[in-house]
């Protein structure tokens, strides 16, 4: 089915108070907007920062 899996890199990342992480799925960037078009990363990060999220 697949020529090659995608590949994950392991590491850590420095978390500090206050900071956020956010995890979706494709599902949610595929999202259609008012207007119709998909929301993609960049209308997910914009609806969070309207809502004061971060």
């Amino acid at each position: 089915m697949f020529e090659k899996l995608p590949s994950l890199i392991r590491g850590t990342i420095p978390v500090n108070n206050n900071d956020m992480l956010g995890c979706f799925t494709d599902g949610l960037t595929e999202m259609p907007d008012q207007n119709g078009t998909q929301l993609e990363v960049e209308g997910i990060a914009s609806i969070l920062k309207e809502k004061k999220y971060f």
